[in-house]
């Protein structure tokens, strides 16, 4: 499973190229069955990701 995450200025709305802060503070915090965070094409996004899901639940 992927989601996507815009990544915003919490005032203005406006897009933040911060997507490499983002990945730093994020790279040792989750297990890793808990899925990844991962760069997109723009510094203004980043992606979550899990492992294959077999069940619903």
């Amino acid at each position: 499973m992927e989601e996507e995450f815009a990544l915003t200025d919490v005032d203005s709305g406006a897009p933040l190229a911060c997507a490499s802060a983002v990945l730093a503070r994020t790279a040792d915090s989750r297990p890793p069955e808990a899925g990844a965070f991962h760069s997109e094409l723009l510094a203004t996004m980043v992606e979550s990701t899990t492992g294959i899901c077999s069940t619903l639940a």
